[in-house]
């Protein structure tokens, strides 16, 4: 006895568990995928901090050590001469020097600490202003950015 016709294809069980495994292996590399575009957002967001960091420690830096017209602690930072004016500075949003909201900066919080500091070796603390910058990101991480301004 020999049949006549061939059955051929799936099983109806043997459908299932293939679309059950196709499934699984499809929501592990979504899964997969998604953690990539959270880490890829949080990396824009650190390279946005370090861009504000950087930017608002090279300004400081650039000032003069002493105080150049002996006038301490202006009012606004349009008119900081020194580096220690820079103490205390808070923004909510990051800024330029004028006062305006730099694009993209309205979601980071900048503190500056500026202090006198025995941070490298043979040089008096008196001479040297160790200078802190502190982002803080939308989420609440922080970066801190230190540089130091020596006496001339």
């Amino acid at each position: 006895m020999t049949p006549a016709h061939r059955q051929t294809g799936f099983a109806l069980i043997e459908a299932v568990i293939a679309i059950t495994i196709v499934s699984i292996a499809a929501v592990t590399i979504m899964a997969q995928i998604s953690q990539a575009n959270v880490q890829s957002g949080r990396s824009l967001v650190q390279t946005e901090a370090a861009f504000f960091a950087d930017a608002y420690l090279n300004e400081i830096l650039a000032r003069s050590f002493d105080d150049p017209n002996g006038v301490d602690g202006e009012a606004a930072r349009r008119f900081y001469d020194d580096v220690d004016d820079y103490n205390g500075l808070v923004n909510a949003g990051a800024r330029d020097n004028n006062g305006n909201l730099i694009p993209g900066g309205n979601r980071y919080t900048i503190r500056v600490a500026v202090a006198n500091s025995n941070v490298l070796p043979g040089v008096p603390a008196v001479d040297a202003l160790l200078v802190n910058v502190t982002v803080t990101d939308p989420v609440g991480a922080s970066m801190i950015v230190s540089g130091v301004r020596l006496r001339p």
